[in-house]
């Protein structure tokens, strides 16, 4: 025989239900801890690819070529002549038209920039 008390008035019987809830819902509660931790994670990974994309962004922005091709003398390191075309008044073998900018990263061109040339 156990010499366990059982409950035997309506307070002691409510009173032995909130005991038995409190103890089971321990559960619950660290599932819920369990759960804000890996939010806070994901969080704080989602701020680092943020930081890493924007850094990515800015680079990018810097590579793009910050010089002016327009009426400026040809020159095969910095441009690509994709035509020719006259044009009164100007010499031949200047820039008259940016097709597409060039890139550059600390000074290296990486992709010249594709030009219209007057001949």
């Amino acid at each position: 025989m156990t010499d366990e008390k059982r409950p035997t008035t309506d307070e002691e019987v409510v009173e032995a239900e909130l005991v038995e809830e409190e103890s089971s819902s321990a559960g619950p509660d660290s599932e819920e801890n369990g759960a804000a931790d890996q939010v806070e994670r994901d969080l704080d990974e989602l701020a680092e690819t943020k930081r890493e994309r924007d850094e990515y962004l800015e680079l990018a922005r810097r590579t793009k070529a910050d010089w002016e091709n327009y009426r400026e003398r040809f020159d095969p390191q910095l441009h690509e002549a994709l035509s020719t075309r006259s044009d009164e008044g100007t010499e031949p073998g200047v820039v008259l038209e940016t097709v597409e900018r060039g890139y550059r990263l600390n000074g290296q061109v990486l992709r010249a920039a594709k030009v219209v040339v007057s001949r």
